[in-house]
């Protein structure tokens, strides 16, 4: 009987628990501003890193030659990871189309925007992955690299005016 009583009046005035409850609050909002402290020391010390850095504009010869792999090496990795990542886009492009198409003849609101939702994320992220390895194998290909060898983004996309269907494309072999 006492400890339904014991219960009863836990529920009833329940001071204790709001007690322990406001305990946790206090504790959990201290440690959340020291991470957050944290987080601006660390902002901070970044930006100043980024002040104080000198930039790097090695030529390609010189990065080259501290790279663990041949040049013809570092080719055959990137073409094989843009194909893999290529191969997973045009998959994702398929399952896309297929939930688009689906939710169209079932005329569902929310599946038609979850697909083209997630379709843009899918299709901004795969390009953004493929263009990171196109611009190396261009770079790699044409083996310049630093402003001055003329190997920067801006290069590229004016040598290649269509970069982005050469994105798209399956490569096989490295063009010399």
């Amino acid at each position: 009987m006492g400890k339904k009583l014991n219960f009863v009046l836990k529920v009833l005035f329940p001071f204790s628990s709001i007690k322990k409850s406001v305990s946790l609050i206090k504790k959990e909002t201290f440690n959340s501003k020291d991470r957050w402290n944290e987080i601006r020391m660390m902002a901070k010390e970044i930006k100043n890193n980024i002040r104080h850095s000198e930039s790097k504009n090695d030529s390609f010869n010189a990065v080259l030659s501290t790279s663990p792999y041949t040049r013809d090496q570092l080719i055959s990795i990137f073409i094989t990871k843009k194909n893999i990542i290529l191969s997973g886009f045009y998959i994702f492009l398929l399952f896309i189309f297929v939930s688009l198409l689906t939710s169209f003849l079932l005329q569902n609101t929310f599946g038609v925007i979850c697909s083209v939702v997630g379709g843009l994320m899918c299709i901004a992220l795969n390009i953004a992955v493929l263009f990171q390895y196109q611009f190396r194998l261009w770079q790699l290909q044409v083996k310049r690299l630093s402003l001055e060898e003329q190997g920067s983004i801006s290069d590229f996309i004016h040598e290649n005016k269509r970069w982005f269907f050469l994105l798209l494309k399956f490569q096989k072999k490295a063009v010399e």
